[in-house]
Parts: C-alpha cells; structure tokens; sequence
C-alpha cells in the first residue's frame, strides 16, 4: 500500500472539537459524507468521537460506532459515520500514541474469512 501523496496536511489548524463520547471530538458544522466515497482518497484523520449507537436492529448491529472527522488533499473537512471496529481500534490505537492528526488513505480490504471491511492504510 502506497502512503498519501500530500506533503503536509494542508493548513491543518485544528477546528474547536465537541465530544459527547470517546475520543477528542469532531469539529462542529461539518459536511457529512460516506465511507464508501473516501475509498483510496489521500486523507488526514484529524478527530473522531466514539458514541452509543442510535440505530441497533439487531443482535449484530455494533453497539458504538465512530464519528470519524477527515481532511481531504484540497483542505476540505468533513466526517463520516461507521461501526468498523477495525477503524475504532485504529483511531484508538492512534490516540493512545498521539498520533492524531495522521494521513492515510480509507481501503476496503478483503479478510480472510470472505468477509470485507473498511481499514486505514
């Protein structure tokens, strides 16, 4: 997997962030658009917010999912929505070493088991 083709995150200047839930917060105001758009778009990850799921159907829906708050290559700031725990545990993982914001690119990946997932490159 190749790294981000963006030096720098551009003119990153980190926007007030609003937490209800794990995680340093998302900004406010933000556009809202869809995993599946960001795949294989360099990106920088510059916030996430971890809350309780609203929307559980089932046993197998995820009980938390993740606000994730990304910087496109342009400056552009939006935040997306998924219950991956593969992206929870990463933007976890991140944190926890105090590498929030980092750039990187959202895949979609095939396991082993046949089943896809969303992962950070």
């Amino acid at each position: 997997m190749t790294n981000p083709t963006f030096e720098a995150i551009p003119e990153y200047d980190p926007l007030p962030k609003t937490a209800a839930g794990r995680g340093p917060g998302i900004s406010a105001d933000l556009t809202k658009t869809k995993a599946k758009d960001l795949i294989d778009a360099d990106i920088a990850v510059t916030g996430f917010m971890i809350i309780p799921n609203q929307f559980i159907e089932s046993d197998s829906d995820p009980k938390e999912v993740t606000m994730i708050e990304i910087m496109d290559a342009a400056g552009d700031s939006f935040y997306f929505v998924h219950g991956s725990k593969v992206l929870m545990q990463a933007v976890e993982a991140r944190q926890e070493l105090g590498q929030i914001p980092f750039k990187t690119r959202l895949t979609f990946e095939e396991g082993k088991n046949g089943r896809s997932y969303y992962a950070f490159a």
